[in-house]
């Protein structure tokens, strides 16, 4: 699969689309890693968690209609997602069991692509509400949306610093997609990558001074690493086949990622400088969008 094929797909999906507090309920302290991760195994997509070391995999939304782009809240007890079964894509939430769903952007526009806030208290999305694509960011207790970026080019897909100050995202607002910075108030905007190929998908280091991410400058989808001031840019994955959606691990030990290498879409695992390269699942159908959930204290 090409990043292009898998990009104009989104943006055709935009094009087309023209309480209680969740953080509220006590449930036992996450000791244990998962991953959330998106599958048609069952027969379309659905949000799925997997436990690495033993290859457990359950189905979390079991529901008819597409639920993509999992996300998990700062204390691993809910994760946010997309989702078209009410009728379009958007924004839900679901406790780490896959209960207590509910529709947080119940919007006519598409919305998707949820990233949470390192407190928990707001969730940055993709819509296409106000005619466009850009970034926008919901408070979930009040339920107030905001349009961080207004921007006539195409903006999609934000992630949060691991302090809460800045938003990664992909823009095509100087003709081709590259990797941008903000102000978490959509301010202070900064061009992170500067290549005709396409890059996409930002997933920052627990740290905050790096950014994985995934582009085809080198004429195939692969995962790369760039410091946030734009230096030291390093090529970790090397693989013919489809290499994209990385997500750093809680602890900055690992990344995760998808991967065709083996026939078909799987995920993976490898060390941040792209050593120790593991398969974590083992199916016919297509895993991708993996996201590790956070540990309490990370």
């Amino acid at each position: 699969m090409q990043l292009r094929t898998a990009l104009s797909l989104t943006i055709t999906t935009l094009v087309l689309a023209a309480c209680d507090n969740p953080n509220q309920p006590e449930s036992a302290e996450p000791t244990t890693t998962y991953i959330a991760f998106t599958s048609d195994r069952e027969g379309n997509e659905d949000i799925f968690v997997l436990t690495p070391h033993d290859g457990t995999v359950r189905n979390l939304t079991n529901h008819p209609a597409a639920d993509t782009d999992p996300d998990w809240s700062p204390d691993g007890r809910w994760i946010a997602f997309t989702s078209q079964r009410d009728g379009n894509a958007d924004v839900f939430v679901m406790d780490a069991a896959g209960d207590q769903i509910r529709n947080v952007t119940p919007n006519p526009a598409f919305d998707g692509f949820p990233d949470w806030s390192p407190d928990g208290s707001r969730l940055a999305f993709t819509s296409y509400r106000d005619g466009n694509s850009d970034i926008y960011t919901m408070d979930l207790a009040s339920g107030a949306v905001h349009n961080l970026t207004q921007c006539d080019a195409f903006d999609i897909l934000p992630v949060w610093s691991p302090d809460g100050t800045r938003i990664a995202f992909v823009s095509k607002r100087h003709h081709n997609w590259d990797l941008y910075l903000m102000n978490a108030t959509g301010g202070g905007l900064t061009r992170l990558t500067h290549d005709s190929g396409v890059d996409v998908e930002p997933t920052w280091s627990p740290d905050g001074s790096r950014i994985a991410f995934t582009s085809i400058r080198d004429g195939n989808d692969e995962i790369y690493v760039i410091d946030v001031d734009g230096t030291g840019l390093a090529r970790i994955t090397h693989n013919p086949a489809f290499d994209g959606f990385p997500a750093w691990s809680p602890d900055g030990h690992g990344i995760a990622f998808t991967s065709v290498r083996d026939g078909n879409e799987e995920i993976y695992s490898m060390n941040p400088d792209g050593s120790r390269i593991r398969r974590l699942t083992v199916s016919p159908a297509k895993d991708r969008f993996p996201r590790w959930r956070p540990q309490r204290g990370s």
